[in-house]
């Protein structure tokens, strides 16, 4: 399951383009920042099972080598980390859509 280690990365990048494609439909990027951290949750957990059942996983991105290439490696501590700040995240972004009155802040 070394596909699972550059999902964390790569759904914020591509969130992120999405909700400048959506523009200024408000319900839109909320849905899309939802979607995406949920995924993002998704797979940390899924990279969190993977490194408890079978040990460190590494990849290396783009095929090259380690001197060339990016090297990705979840260890249970990287694992964890990603677990917990997703959760962190996907709470915070909950909190902060439900927040009263932050329809007149919004720039753009």
């Amino acid at each position: 399951m070394n596909a699972l280690l550059p999902l964390p990365i790569v759904l914020p990048l591509l969130g992120a383009g999405l909700s400048m494609i959506v523009g200024k439909s408000r319900a839109a990027q909320r849905a899309v920042s939802l979607s995406v951290l949920t995924a993002v949750m998704g797979c940390a957990f899924a990279i969190l099972y993977e490194v408890d059942r079978n040990g460190a996983l590494a990849m290396q991105a783009s095929g090259w080598d380690a001197p060339i290439g990016i090297t990705l490696v979840a260890d249970r501590l990287s694992a964890t980390l990603l677990a917990v700040a997703s959760v962190v995240l996907l709470t915070v972004l909950i909190y902060a859509i439900g927040q009263p009155g932050t329809e007149r802040n919004h720039v753009g």
